[in-house]
């Protein structure tokens, strides 16, 4: 994850989440100051780690953490008097950025809380999810004042900006990217038919049968949404030869969701 990051610039785009199938990608953005933290986790405390796993964080006794979920649950119930869960995150972000944040950026802030943009094709999904973290961070940013100032000068001051300057992608030149994608002039394309020809052979589309979408429908009904693989390879469905869990999504996606309007 760190090292896909720090080669797109600070974005992670995740492919697995609840509406993975419905939004395909939802962004998230490591700072830089993220960064140091964790090259500073990767260098000195995993070495030590034994036995050697992805785990990023440790206890006060130096084994391995397992349940921060539940340890930051207390740590803040300790500080507030509430337990704040994800949903309930979302909620005080949404609520305390309708005083401090204008229409406009509240709705951005939303819009990347619950992760609610309706998409147009597939190849615009990425853009899209970008776009939306990198307006909700620079209004998180702005909704935290001089306090999310102050945490990366702190972590500035203990690490060094020198060590880490040569490890780390930078950041604000991938915001940047983001922004202008929207604003990049439109390429010529070559002739279909040129494309076409170029490409070789096309394969053949495998049309589903009426037969094929009973078995879809049964598929998903014994192995849940999303579980396009184990369907395919289910023993008691017998799908067409040189069918392809990717043909399946996009089958049950066109027959068994709602079509939603951008």
């Amino acid at each position: 994850m760190v090292k896909e990051a720090k080669a797109n610039g600070g974005f992670i785009d995740q492919k697995t989440f609840k509406t993975a199938g419905k939004y395909g990608f939802d962004s998230v953005i490591l700072t830089e100051t993220s960064m140091q933290i964790l090259d500073g986790y990767i260098h000195f405390v995993r070495p030590l780690l034994k036995p050697r796993c992805d785990f990023v964080l440790v206890t006060k006794h130096g084994s391995q953490h397992s349940k921060l979920g539940n340890e930051m649950s207390k740590l803040v119930f300790d500080a507030i008097g509430k337990y704040v869960h994800p949903t309930r995150y979302r909620q005080i972000v949404e609520t305390q950025s309708l005083h401090a944040l204008n229409d406009k950026e509240h709705r951005v802030l939303s819009e990347d809380q619950k992760h609610c943009s309706v998409v147009a094709k597939v190849h615009y999904q990425r853009r899209r999810s970008r776009e939306a973290a990198v307006k909700a961070h620079e209004c998180l940013q702005k909704l935290q004042g001089t306090k999310g100032s102050e945490v990366d000068v702190e972590v500035n001051t203990r690490f060094g900006s020198s060590s880490h300057s040569s490890s780390t992608a930078t950041f604000e030149p991938a915001i940047e990217c983001a922004r202008s994608e929207n604003t990049r002039p439109n390429i010529d394309t070559p002739p279909r038919s040129n494309r076409f020809l170029s490409q070789g052979p096309q394969r053949r589309p495998l049309r589903f049968t009426t037969h094929e979408d009973d078995l879809l429908k049964k598929g998903i009904d014994k192995h849940g949404f999303g579980r396009w693989t184990a369907i395919l390879r289910d023993p008691d469905f017998g799908f067409q030869k040189g069918r392809l869990a990717d043909s399946l999504k996009k089958r049950a996606e066109l027959r068994f969701l709602p079509n939603e309007k951008p």
